[in-house]
């Protein structure tokens, strides 16, 4: 399987990896976000990805709690 945010990237259409955390990509971007099963990547995979994208250090236990995060991020960056 193809790492997290590889797969954000290409569900969301970005040309990069580092087009994750561009505000001009956050709608597509949290698109992907919900797309992904919860059961495909581990807490700890999102909690990279959502410091990669939101610049946080985060420590959520779930994966529910990390996508949660990741999509209220996006959805007020994207604003």
């Amino acid at each position: 399987m193809a790492d997290l945010l590889e797969t954000l990237r290409r569900i969301s259409d970005c040309s990069y990896i580092s087009d994750l955390h561009e505000a001009c990509f956050a709608a597509d971007v949290k698109k992907g976000v919900l797309a992904i099963d919860d059961g495909d990547y581990s807490a700890e995979e999102w909690n990279k990805a959502a410091h990669y994208i939101a610049g946080r250090n985060t420590g959520f236990d779930t994966v529910a709690e990390a996508k949660l995060f990741l999509s209220e991020y996006l959805g007020e960056t994207g604003s």
